[in-house]
């Protein structure tokens, strides 16, 4: 009986070991698996990071792009007002050349028509 008892005792001490080296191997599992889950948050972080920056830079890329075309645009716009400008002017001289060249003829219309008189 004795014996019986102590080979009782023996297993279920063995249960015990075996149940506890279970609980640590769990635990150990759990803790692996924490750690990896941590490592996959913070590859994907990472990754979310990068993709920020490089939608950051295709936006900014895409701004300067749309005011280097305006500037463009704004530079043609005064070039076409400078050109008209120009042509304004060279016709103000011309009109005016035609205008003095008008008077002269008129003046010496009037001193033809005093000398026929």
């Amino acid at each position: 009986r004795k014996k019986l008892q102590t080979t009782k005792e023996s297993l279920i001490e063995s249960k015990r070991k075996v149940a506890q080296q279970l609980k640590t191997q769990q635990k150990l599992h759990e803790e692996s698996a924490d750690s990896s889950k941590n490592e996959v948050v913070s590859m994907n972080r990472e990754k979310a990071l990068e993709e920020k920056k490089r939608r950051d830079l295709i936006i900014q890329r895409k701004e300067e792009e749309r005011r280097l075309k305006e500037q463009q645009m704004h530079e043609e716009t005064l070039k076409k007002i400078r050109h008209e400008e120009e042509k304004r002017a060279e016709a103000e001289k011309i009109i005016s050349a035609l205008e003095n060249e008008e008077k002269e003829l008129i003046e010496r219309l009037k001193k033809t028509q005093e000398m026929q008189v």
